[in-house]
């Protein structure tokens, strides 16, 4: 089940994606239509963000909602680094790789 300490872990998520992919702070905030400073606090965990910021955050990524809300998939696609792929089949966690599992059913990307 998810929980607030899921959306605590998306900035930690979004920052090792946004190294991964080598893409600058200010970038990424563009990218999402915020500020480089409410993207900082997003990333230190002092902000967090909406359903719409997580669906935007997971477009610019390419991957699904859990990667951003499960550390696991996060530093797993984050190792796979620049060039990585596109698409689902590159960056899909799976349900229960984590603390924080997807609900079962339907791929809600």
């Amino acid at each position: 089940m998810y929980d607030e300490k899921c959306l605590l872990r998306v900035g930690r998520n979004v920052r090792a994606l946004r190294l991964a992919v080598q893409m600058g702070q200010e970038e990424l905030a563009e990218k999402l239509g915020v500020s480089q400073t409410h993207m900082s606090n997003m990333e230190c965990g002092r902000v967090t963000t909406s359903i719409r910021g997580l669906l935007k955050l997971a477009n610019i990524f390419d991957c699904s909602l859990d990667v951003l809300l499960d550390k696991k998939a996060a530093v797993k696609l984050a190792a796979q680094g620049p060039g990585r792929g596109t698409g689902s089949q590159s960056c899909t966690a799976k349900a229960g790789s984590g603390t924080c599992t997807k609900p079962q059913g339907k791929d809600h990307r």
